[in-house]
């Protein structure tokens, strides 16, 4: 790359975070001068008298000056000025819309379903309700309802023998692994992000037979509640509140509370051992006595991606040392909707997050966060940004509770 007299290279547009625009600026007008000083040089051009800056140069001279760069072998450089100022600019977005597009990249132009990771034939019923949710609160409804489309396509084609979504899809062709399990929280997810485009549209309208189907789905679930995961029976009762007017639906809301606040059971919530259980209990039911559990979920860690960026944020589980990036972001929506009830200052958490930007492939100026800050788990799980975090730190940014849109939790704890 060409090297001007200011000790760093144009390349360092790209990999230098702070002051890019002012420095691939600087370079641009460094080069231009030089070229120009040789110009005048030449041919004895000199400022007016009394003129404190700038050349005046005539035809003549900015002829050679266009001479000089094509013959002199600086084309390249001009050609590539406009690419490389675009360059430094496009980190400068701001996180809504780098990490939006981020989103958006994921869609498959065939079938309208969003990849959990780009080039990837793999995606959940969970992932595509978040993108749902993030389409529908930037206005792009129709990105939004193809996802819809593929679900409710599935749900007519199942009708009486429907028993819930297969959680794992294939983006690429629009078809689920029937293999997978039917997990009642990812479909509880998508009737989350179904109520939310109801809160948008007024209507479930033209979906009101997939959100009713999944209603009574998850309904009939609620009887063994014991039996699921809290974070599920957490999702299952903020999906399914719109629908409490039907008495059997609320007293299955009635009964997934319970189960939520049971002990000892799978379904009990453990905010000792379990940071997603503090996240759902203040978002969905109010409950912040598990604030007290969270600094028990600090961690720190050095990125893999870069084996130097140092990462301060939280482990999903008390027993385990790694940062899953997904549930911090979780915790720091939570955090922000729910400050004034915490006995601490989680802001910091922001910044360390947005340490872990990873540009997109197919979208360059989309940004978004991978799962993890340790390579663990999965392929590339520290290096590849991936739709779940990125999702609720854009969440963030918005103060948006995908569990109860507009409201600081989806139900208050019930007085005892």
């Amino acid at each position: 790359m060409f090297e001007g007299g200011t000790g760093w290279r144009a390349n360092d547009c790209y990999t230098n975070r702070d002051g890019k625009l002012a420095r691939c600026v600087w370079l641009v007008v460094v080069f231009c001068h030089r070229l120009l000083s040789q110009c005048c040089g030449q041919h004895r051009i000199r400022r007016h008298p009394g003129q404190s800056t700038g050349y005046h140069c005539p035809g003549k001279m900015m002829e050679e000056f266009l001479a000089k760069a094509i013959f002199h072998k600086y084309w390249l450089l001009i050609f590539l000025m406009p690419i490389i100022i675009f360059g430094c600019t496009m980190e400068n977005l701001p996180f809504e819309r780098s990490g939006y597009l981020f989103v958006e990249s994921l869609i498959h132009p065939a079938t309208g379903l969003a990849a959990s990771r780009e080039g990837e034939c793999a995606t959940t019923v969970y992932t595509n309700a978040l993108a749902a949710m993030v389409f529908l609160h930037e206005g792009n409804r129709p990105a939004a309802e193809k996802i819809f489309e593929i679900f409710k396509k599935y749900y007519y084609t199942q009708q009486r023998n429907f028993h819930g979504l297969p959680q794992v899809w294939d983006p690429c062709s629009g078809l689920p692994d029937t293999f997978s399990v039917h997990w009642e929280g990812e479909t509880a997810f998508l009737l989350l992000a179904l109520n939310y485009y109801r809160q948008v549209t007024g209507s479930y309208e033209p979906y009101q037979d997939l959100a009713q189907g999944l209603a009574v789905w998850l309904a009939q679930r609620a009887n063994m509640c014991e039996q699921l995961v809290a974070e599920g029976v957490a999702n299952m009762y903020a999906a399914l509140l719109p629908f409490a007017d039907d008495p059997m639906i609320e007293k299955s809301t009635d009964r997934l509370r319970a189960c939520f606040f049971s002990k000892g059971q799978i379904s009990s919530a453990e905010y000792a051992h379990c940071l997603e259980h503090v996240v759902r209990g203040a978002l969905i039911f109010g409950d912040t006595t598990g604030f007290r559990q969270i600094p028990g979920f600090a961690r720190s860690e050095t990125w893999d991606f870069d084996h130097t960026t140092r990462v301060s944020a939280f482990s999903a589980y008390k027993d385990e040392q790694s940062i899953n990036v997904e549930l911090s972001a979780q915790l720091l929506l939570m955090a922000r909707i729910w400050q004034p009830d915490l006995p601490f200052d989680l802001t910091s958490l922001r910044g360390e997050l947005e340490k872990l930007r990873l540009r997109g492939k197919s979208q360059p100026s989309s940004i978004g966060l991978p799962y993890f800050v340790a390579e663990r788990g999965f392929e590339n799980a520290c290096a590849l940004p991936i739709i779940q975090p990125t999702s609720y730190l854009l969440f963030c940014y918005w103060d948006f509770n995908p569990f109860a849109p507009g409201k600081k939790c989806a139900a208050e704890l019930p007085h005892t």
